[in-house]
């Protein structure tokens, strides 16, 4: 099988939507298959995730950045992006510009450089079928467009929701037009995936069109355990965003705070390493708790898997909806292949804390009391060491990559025969 892969976040780019698209394309060349890619060019991110295929097989296609902060033709102008920093402080013109200027995302402008180059690998070596990774929405119109014109079937990978994604602040109206565009784009897609069944159901409903599930999963993993079994401190780390404080830590320093005032025998430490510093150290000094945490920045790929393999308890900080309860995140497999106790917050309920409740990886709490006592329950598991077992990795077994991405070769392989 040949398959054009149409991934606008692609390895080396350091994003996790870029880690779903490298997993599948490694399984796809492991077994057997043909695969090209062609991606976006990415000057924002920093490039240290491993590129899982030759590098002659990738296109990373130039294009002009709908987000100004990120434009060179823009940012090249200090006092241009003064202004745009001033203006992203106000949220009503950040909604405007969501609702009306997007369309359907910031890569609105990469679709027709990108369709360009498509077409001449499909002219010199055509695929059977086109495989489109998304968000961002783009890369799906674009496959879309390629299968039309060139009369090949094509799939569509949903990380998250196009019409409906909570995380995409827009007008009702806006809203109203996602949800016709994405069902006249879908209309003729021969398969979606997603990665929970939640999504699914609501994508199956919105499209009568086959939805399989095929859950993020891990690569390989990344287990490191204490040197010296003492445990005066105990380390909660947490990688990624705070997507501007949406991902609300006060309930959890909070705990931290009263856990550390009612035990001088161990304290609890919290790293964290990501893009928002400003917003944590903020929340630090609003909860006080300043001298245990440290804000280690954004970090390198590599950096981030290493610094989780080493915490005692991996943080994962969600904000509340529903809906994300519902989502397996790449983050969540990424914290599994570590095999440390997993502390969610902000949620008790839906198949992301009733998955670690069943796989027994941790505890789940929206207040300072529940989170104290998910902590207490997390560091039992780093007591016990329930979690460093061949036991327990054989349970994960299911969640690799490798098992997971298999499933959806097969399906493609079915849907050429």
């Amino acid at each position: 099988m040949k398959a054009l892969f149409i991934a606008p976040y692609f390895p080396p780019a350091n994003a996790i939507g870029a880690v779903r698209a490298s997993n599948l394309c490694e399984v796809l060349l492991s077994l057997g298959h043909e695969v090209r890619v062609v991606s976006a060019e990415h000057k924002e991110l920093e490039n240290s995730q491993t590129v899982p295929i030759d590098r002659k097989d990738v296109e990373y296609v130039k294009w002009f950045d709908s987000n100004p902060k990120y434009s060179d033709r823009i940012s090249k102008y200090e006092y241009i992006k003064n202004i745009l920093n001033w203006l992203s402080y106000f949220r009503f013109i950040q909604k405007f510009v969501r609702s009306f200027y997007y369309w359907p995302d910031r890569y609105q402008y990469w679709i027709k450089p990108a369709g360009k180059v498509s077409g001449e690998i499909i002219e010199s070596w055509r695929p059977d079928v086109i495989i489109s990774s998304a968000p961002p929405f783009s890369g799906v119109m674009l496959a879309q467009q390629l299968s039309s014109k060139y009369d090949i079937p094509w799939t569509a990978d949903f990380r998250d929701l196009w019409a409906g994604n909570e995380f995409n602040n827009v007008f009702f109206v806006r809203k109203l037009l996602d949800r016709t565009w994405e069902k006249r784009v879908l209309c003729d897609v021969s398969l979606i995936t997603t990665v929970s069944e939640d999504i699914q159901k609501e994508l199956f409903k919105r499209t009568n069109r086959e939805t399989s599930v095929i859950l993020n999963g891990f690569r390989e993993y990344r287990t490191q355990s204490r040197a010296k079994q003492t445990w005066t401190e105990l380390n909660i780390v947490y990688t990624g965003s705070l997507y501007s404080g949406l991902r609300d830590l006060r309930p959890f320093l909070f705990a931290i705070k009263q856990a550390n005032a009612s035990n001088n025998d161990q304290k609890i430490r919290f790293k964290y390493f990501g893009p928002d510093n400003q917003i944590l150290e903020r929340l630090a000094l609003e909860t006080q708790t300043v001298e245990f945490v440290s804000a280690g920045g954004k970090v390198t790929y590599p950096v981030s898997r290493n610094e989780q393999s080493k915490a005692d308890i991996l943080l994962l900080a969600m904000w509340g909806s529903k809906n994300e309860g519902e989502i397996y995140t790449g983050k969540f497999f990424e914290y599994l292949s570590c095999c440390k106790p997993i502390l969610v917050t902000g949620l008790t309920d839906g198949e992301l804390p009733k998955l670690i409740s069943e796989l027994g990886v941790g505890a789940c709490g929206v207040n300072a009391d529940q989170i104290q006592n998910a902590i207490r329950h997390c560091y039992n598991l780093v007591k016990i060491g329930s979690l460093q077992t061949a036991e327990h990795k054989q349970k994960l077994e299911k969640y690799t990559a490798k098992r997971q991405y298999t499933k959806l070769v097969e399906k493609l392989e079915n849907l050429l025969v």
